[in-house]
């Protein structure tokens, strides 16, 4: 991401223009870093017990190729 927005964002190579670019990609990221963090917190609560933690595994195993699908298939 950092050098995406280095490449493509940042109007010129100085340091000015770095840090602006800098500034506007920590201003997204890190609220939106919390917006997965809190929940996170609140799951890892309810996975106390082994089994629950497993089916978690298990559950998000099977979810984490799930968008991949519409490529492979077409």
């Amino acid at each position: 991401m950092a050098l995406w927005a280095a490449t493509l964002c940042a109007r010129d190579r100085s340091l000015a223009a770095m840090l602006s670019v800098a500034a506007v990609i920590g201003a997204v990221a890190l609220p939106g870093a919390g917006l997965w963090a809190v929940p996170g917190l609140h799951v890892g609560h309810r996975l106390d017990a082994r089994g629950r933690l497993r089916a978690f595994n298990l559950t998000m195993a099977a979810l984490l190729p799930a968008p991949l699908w519409p490529v492979l298939a077409g």
